[in-house]
């Protein structure tokens, strides 16, 4: 057993595990706070809906949308590139995730 963890230990301080983060963005007062974050590529954020009616996150470019997320549920993304975002629902609302250099 105590070998296996030498190997272990060993091959990880070569090849250490990317380490990916959970952001949350909460859907209040027909507002995304925070309206704009920064994270790194691979992380997730998470979307709560606080108010009392329905939201969705959609792409600025109108290519894709999330589900519609109904009041105290949510909906996960994974980050892969800078997004601007806005709710289909109510325009106005708008967001911003930017990826860290």
């Amino acid at each position: 057993m105590g070998l296996l963890i030498l190997a272990f230990q060993i091959f990880y301080s070569h090849f250490p595990l990317p380490f990916v983060k959970t952001h949350r963005v909460e859907i209040r007062n027909m507002k995304f706070v925070p309206a704009e974050i920064l994270v790194s590529k691979g992380d997730s954020v998470i979307f709560i809906n606080h108010d009392l009616v329905i939201h969705n996150v959609t792409d600025s470019n109108k290519t894709w949308a999330s589900p519609t997320i109904a009041p105290k549920k949510s909906w996960t993304y994974i980050v892969n590139e800078n997004l601007s975002y806005f709710c289909s629902f109510h325009p106005k609302m708008k967001g911003r995730i930017e990826l860290k250099e």
